[in-house]
C-alpha cells in the first residue's frame, strides 16, 4: 500500500514538473541532454528534486525522451508554462514516471512496450 502512494506521488509531481514547462519560438527537437537537464532545472525550482532524483530524472529522460513529441521536449526545454500538452504526450509522461518510480523503489519494473 505505502509502496503505492509513494510511486503515485512520484509520478504526480513528475508530471507537475513536464506538465507546467512550455513551448516557445524555436524549432526543432531538443537533445536529450537539454531535455534532462530543463527537467532538473525544473525540478528543482519546484521543490521535487530528492536525494536520488538525478538517477530519477534520468530514468524518466531514457524513457520519455523518444516517444514524446517535439512540441512537448521543446515546452520542458524552454520552459513555456503556457504550452498544455496533448493527451498522448500525459500518458507517456505518466507511463515513465510510473516506470522510473517503480525501479527508484527498487521494485522490479519491466520497460515499457511501444
Amino acid at each position: 500500500m505505502m509502496r503505492r502512494i509513494m510511486r503515485g506521488t512520484a509520478a504526480a509531481a513528475l508530471v507537475a514538473v513536464l506538465g507546467t514547462t512550455a513551448v516557445g519560438c524555436s524549432s526543432g527537437k531538443p537533445s536529450k541532454g537539454e531535455f534532462r537537464d530543463a527537467m532538473v532545472t525544473n525540478a528543482k525550482s519546484a521543490g521535487f528534486l530528492t536525494e536520488n532524483g538525478g538517477d530519477e530524472l534520468d530514468c524518466m529522460a531514457d524513457e520519455s525522451y523518444d516517444d514524446l513529441s517535439d512540441e512537448m521536449l521543446r515546452a520542458t526545454v524552454e520552459e513555456d508554462s503556457d504550452h498544455e500538452p496533448s493527451e498522448a504526450d500525459r500518458k507517456v509522461i505518466a507511463d515513465a514516471s510510473k516506470l522510473c518510480a517503480d525501479r527508484a523503489m527498487g521494485a522490479d519494473a519491466e520497460p515499457l512496450a511501444p
